[in-house]
C-alpha cells in the first residue's frame, strides 16, 4: 500500500513561526498552525495523513476536531500495539493521554461557546467497539469528563459525544489496516529511523531559512512530498518548489 502526503512550508501568520502543515489545510477556513518538530512531521505523515483526502474528511468535513481524534487514535495504536512513542524527543518523554489534544478545545467550547475547528457536518459512520478494554475505557473516561465539564458550566452548546467514540475507533482501525499485518519490530525500526532523521533536521527549533539549492539555481522551499510504502516500509521525500517541481531531498539547505 502506497500513499502520499504533501506538507506546505510557510510562515504562520498567527504565530510568526516557520514550519509545515498539510497542503490541503493551508488555505482552509480552519487552517492548522505551522509546526517544526520531529513529532509534528511524524504526526502529519503517519497519523494525520488523511486530512481532506479520505472520504470522511473532505471538503466541509475537513479540519474538524474529530479528525484530530482519528489521528490521535493512530498514536495510541502505534504506542500500545507496536510499542513506538513518537514523543521521545520532547522535553517530557512519557506519552501523554492521547485524548488530551482535543480535551481543552472542547472545554473551551463549553465554557466560551467557541471552538477553533468545526463540530458539525461530520461524516464518520458508526463504529463497533474495539477489542481493547483499555482503549475503550480511556474513551469512556474522556466522555465522562467532558459531560462533567458541560454540566458544571451549564452549557447548552450541542455536542455529539457518540461521535467521539466513532472517531477514535475509526482511527484505531485505520492504523490497524495499514500496519496491523506487518512485523512490528520492522515497523518500529522504520518509524524510529524516520523520527531520528527529522530530529536532526529540526534541532535548531527554528524553521526559518530553508531553500532548494541546485547547480543552476537557488529557490525557496515551498513544501515536501512524502511517499510512504507500507509494504516495503519506505518513505521517500522530495522537495517542492513554487511551481510544483520536484527536487532531490539532498538539495535542501538552511541559511
Amino acid at each position: 500500500m502506497t500513499y502520499k502526503v504533501k506538507l506546505k512550508y510557510f510562515e504562520d501568520s498567527a504565530t510568526g513561526n516557520w514550519g509545515f502543515t498539510h497542503y490541503n489545510t493551508y488555505n482552509s477556513i480552519h487552517p492548522f498552525n505551522a509546526f517544526f518538530s520531529p513529532e509534528g512531521i511524524f504526526h502529519d505523515v503517519f497519523e494525520h495523513y488523511f486530512e481532506d483526502e479520505h472520504k470522511y474528511f473532505k471538503d466541509e468535513s475537513a479540519c474538524s476536531i474529530f479528525g484530530e481524534m482519528v489521528a490521535s487514535a493512530h498514536k495510541y495504536y502505534f504506542y500500545n500495539e507496536i510499542g513506538f512513542n513518537s514523543f521521545i524527543y520532547r522535553n517530557h518523554f512519557n506519552l501523554t493521554d492521547f485524548t488530551v489534544d482535543t480535551r481543552d478545545l472542547i472545554k473551551e467550547y463549553f465554557y466560551e461557546g467557541y471552538i477553533q475547528y468545526p463540530l458539525d457536518k461530520i461524516n464518520i459512520p458508526k463504529q463497533k467497539k474495539i477489542e481493547d478494554f483499555y482503549f475503550e475505557n480511556i474513551i469512556d473516561e474522556f466522555i465522562e469528563k467532558l459531560r462533567r465539564y458541560k454540566k458544571e458550566e451549564g452549557s447548552s452548546n450541542k455536542f455529539s459525544f457518540s461521535t467521539i467514540r466513532h472517531a477514535y475507533r475509526l482511527g484505531y482501525r485505520m492504523a490497524e489496516a495499514k500496519w496491523g499485518k506487518k512485523n512490528y519490530s520492522e515497523v518500529y525500526n522504520f518509524f524510529s529511523n524516520f523520527l531520528s532523521d527529522w530530529n536532526k533536521l529540526t534541532l535548531s527549533k527554528n524553521g526559518e531559512g530553508f531553500f532548494i539549492y541546485t547547480k543552476e539555481d537557488e529557490m525557496k522551499l515551498d513544501g515536501i512530498e512524502f511517499t510512504v510504502n507500507t509494504t516495503k516500509l519506505t518513505c521517500k521525500a522530495h522537495l517542492l518548489d513554487k511551481l510544483g517541481n520536484k527536487h532531490s531531498f539532498s538539495k535542501l539547505k538552511k541559511v
